[in-house]
């Protein structure tokens, strides 16, 4: 048979393209287009952890640590609202969540981080579409989980009540970074699951309690005290007054901090261990599904941006840089996946074609481009423009369409010494420039649209149409 008699149709759910980006380092725009590959590889009706091998099944833990990327690439939002009916028709008599929805193959329920999707998906809909409907038609099965959590764990710490407990599931030990050998201790994860799972149930009540206040649920303030009891509880077991947490893992600080679960006294310090502990393996990621949506923000938030994007940059195993570089056209399920040295994983479980990994791709937009959107009420939707600048990019542009408008932003570097910036709102009336980023840090001098001097303001008001500033940098 000839290679041109094979025709290869893509099927998937048609869903409209929502963000682009593109930057000025080649592998990094392969590795968007590998996100959004595997997204329409693996959203068709239910969002599948892999579109081949005997599995193909609506793993929850998945879908979770993916859907700030997948928001940020496609709309997604009638897919989500058709699919979290199917979650919510899983719900067991109890109150338990399935691992799986629709739960048609196992009978494993209440994970932490795969069960917990069904709070947290209702409270990413409301921020990303506005959708109040999904919220309130999903609460009361919300709730009637968070009561099983606390019933099963009254202390807090999140034994009990955890089903399969897959934990920070396919993350690296530093050993493997030692030995460059692929690791069966890398399937069950490296953090210990107590933590990453009280963690978790702070999460759950944050959410919960964050829908009841804006659905004006009478409940709203008495989830509010257990969301911050359960914070309390978190901080009070594991984080020590030096910021080390139980664990001293990538994923269980990268969690903690954007839990919003470590004291503010103890964040800085905590924010230096999970950047010692980039640093220990290289500044390389050793996370699995749990930290990949949480580890670069973190260290961005605590001021190591540069470290951020290090490991973005990076090409030795294990990173994504290094799966592009081995001819990955979609996400590995697992960093070791295969390699030169040792070939292929365990072919009983070794996609090519799988979505949590590609959780990266949210920071691509929230962060480098720096488009922040909150729709959380439609008629003040907030939106702030906050990138980060690296010369090392050279460039960004990136661009989403949300339901208030869309909005376009590209930076480049004209010179060492001279920084350009434009920006555009369709259909937005008004955003706020956020300049703290360390890229904006050595401004003396702000031209174009607006006129500014050193010192330079952290933030600028911006109103429809485009926007063009040049940062001279000294």
């Amino acid at each position: 048979m000839e290679a041109d008699s094979v025709t290869a149709v893509v099927i998937d759910q048609g869903a409209e393209l929502a963000g682009d980006f593109t930057c000025g380092a080649g592998h990094l725009n392969a590795l968007q287009a590998a996100i959004q590959w595997t997204a329409r590889g693996n959203f068709i009706e239910v969002q599948t952890d892999c579109p081949q091998r005997n599995e193909r099944l609506g793993w929850l833990g998945d879908a979770h640590y993916f859907a700030r990327t997948a928001i940020a690439n496609f709309d997604y939002a009638p897919f989500y609202r058709k699919w979290m009916r199917d979650i919510l028709d899983a719900q067991l008599p109890e109150g338990d969540f399935p691992d799986v929805a629709p739960n048609i193959a196992f009978p494993w329920v209440g994970a932490p981080g795969w069960a917990d999707f069904a709070a947290v998906l209702p409270w990413m809909l409301l921020h990303a579409y506005g959708d109040r409907r999904t919220a309130d038609t999903a609460f009361d099965a919300i709730a009637r989980w968070a009561n099983r959590i606390e019933e099963a764990n009254p202390d807090g710490i999140r034994r009990k009540r955890v089903g399969n407990n897959y934990g920070d599931w396919l993350s690296q030990p530093l050993s493997a970074l030692q030995t460059n050998a692929q690791s069966d201790a890398s399937t069950f994860g490296t953090s210990p699951t107590h933590v990453v799972g009280s963690a978790l149930t702070a999460r759950v009540l944050e959410a919960l309690s964050d829908l009841a206040a804006r659905l004006e649920r009478p409940e709203a303030a008495a989830l509010a005290a257990r969301y911050k009891r359960q914070a309390e509880i978190f901080a009070s077991a594991f984080v020590q007054p030096d910021g080390l947490i139980e664990g001293d893992t990538q994923t269980i600080y990268a969690q903690a901090l954007r839990f919003g679960l470590v004291p503010e006294a103890h964040r800085g310090s905590a924010v230096g261990h999970l950047a010692a502990r980039v640093e220990e393996a290289g500044r390389r990621p050793l996370v699995g599904l749990m930290g990949v949506d949480h580890l670069m923000p973190a260290l961005a938030d605590g001021g190591h941006e540069a470290l951020a994007l290090d490991l973005l940059l990076q090409r030795a195993w294990p990173s994504w840089g290094y799966m592009i570089d081995q001819g990955a056209t979609t996400i590995w399920e697992r960093w070791d996946g295969w390699s030169p040295e040792h070939g292929f994983q365990d072919v009983r479980m070794n996609s090519f074609n799988h979505v949590a990994l590609g959780s990266v791709g949210a920071y691509f937009f929230d962060t480098l481009a720096g488009i922040r959107v909150d729709m959380a009420d439609p008629e003040r939707p907030q939106v702030v423009i906050a990138p980060h600048p690296d010369p090392r990019l050279g460039q960004v542009r990136g661009l989403r369409r949300t339901p208030a408008g869309t909005i376009f932003v590209h930076w480049h570097y004209e010179t060492p010494e001279r920084l350009g910036l434009t920006i555009r709102l369709d259909g937005i009336a008004a955003a706020e420039l956020d300049l703290r980023s360390q890229g904006f840090a050595k401004t003396r001098r702000i031209t174009g649209t607006a006129h500014h001097s050193a010192p330079v303001p952290k933030s600028l008001s911006l109103s429809a149409g485009d926007t063009k500033l040049v940062f001279e940098l000294g």
